[in-house]
């Protein structure tokens, strides 16, 4: 890693840390939980989705992740399934390149959650990129891709 991108991981981590100081009466369970996922524990989920985008754009990974979660099984009663500010950041964060998003994108593509499905645009977003989660993803819309193809 060099210098540079060691500084800017390091400023990330510091606005994350400052996301915390906003919320003097959350407590973190652990040191890797985000500010979001200590508001859902509290049940506030109008404050915490904002909190977890914020997050998730300074390269939060438990809260990419649990965005991800929540865009696809919402919370009952509170947050939507298929959220549009949810999809508005990973379309955002793809765009920019970012793996995780561009993995979670094309996992919504791929399954048309909330959106017309794209089999095609979630392969795209895949290109290049060979972590586990993507590769699974890939042989998934393969599939899909072949069922489609021999369907009369």
């Amino acid at each position: 890693m060099t210098d540079e991108a060691r500084t800017a991981l390091q400023a990330f981590e510091g606005y994350r840390n400052e996301i915390w100081q906003e919320f003097p009466d959350l407590s973190r369970e652990t040191d890797e939980e985000s500010a979001g996922a200590g508001l859902l524990r509290q049940g506030r989920v109008g404050e915490a989705l904002p909190v977890l985008i914020r997050e998730a754009s300074a390269l939060s990974e438990p809260a990419q992740s649990l965005l991800e979660t929540l865009y696809e099984q919402g919370i009952d009663g509170q947050l939507t399934a298929n959220d549009k500010r949810i999809l508005a950041y990973f379309m955002t964060s793809a765009a920019e390149g970012l793996p995780r998003p561009r993995v979670a994108l094309a996992r919504i593509y791929a399954r048309g959650l909330g959106v017309p499905q794209n089999l095609n645009k979630a392969r795209d977003l895949l290109k290049g990129n060979h972590h586990e989660e993507a590769k699974r993803l890939l042989k998934e819309i393969s599939v899909r891709q072949q069922t489609l193809s021999s369907t009369p």
